[in-house]
């Protein structure tokens, strides 16, 4: 089995030859990016050929197994950030389209005067028993919290806490 990386004992240094027919650059960048706490990180090369990734950890190991399993991790979080962007790239059209449907769901209601409505036009708060003053105080009675129960306008119920006066 062929590695793709040097390591250099005694400076903590890794490093990677990456073939940029197998990753993309914007792939090679993110996993950079995600090691950039845990270490220096220089990225140089020929994007036709062979891309250089030199990984100086700032904590070096005592032991190469250390520098070997740094080596290792930064191949994982390759392959998993070049899933992520093709993954990315196959769903962006069923994105935009979930996105496009729900603005324009919401831009209808707010043009109709139907935001925080329920489809048969009664606001969602008159429908709630949970809403009305005496649910709210009977509820705050009995759960002996200091707590009350509120409904905004799109029907979510909200905790309010409150401090005596």
């Amino acid at each position: 089995m062929q590695n793709n990386y040097e390591i250099a004992r005694g400076r903590g240094k890794i490093v990677l030859h990456i073939n940029p027919s197998i990753y993309s650059l914007d792939s090679i960048m993110m996993t950079a990016n995600d090691f950039l706490e845990q270490a220096y990180v220089i990225v140089d090369g020929d994007v036709e050929e062979d891309i250089l990734v030199t990984v100086i950890l700032k904590n070096p190991p005592e032991k190469v197994s250390g520098l070997k399993e740094a080596a290792l991790s930064f191949n994982n979080e390759l392959i998993r950030n070049s899933f992520y962007i093709q993954q990315s790239i196959r769903t962006a059209e069923l994105r935009k389209t979930m996105l496009e449907a729900s603005l324009f769901t919401t831009f209808s209601a707010a043009r109709k005067g139907n935001i925080g409505k329920n489809p048969a036009g009664k606001d969602d708060a008159e429908k709630c028993p949970c809403s009305s003053e005496t649910s709210q105080t009977s509820r705050k009675k009995s759960s002996g919290d200091k707590r009350m129960y509120l409904n905004d306008s799109a029907g979510i119920r909200i905790v309010k806490k409150y401090e005596k006066a």
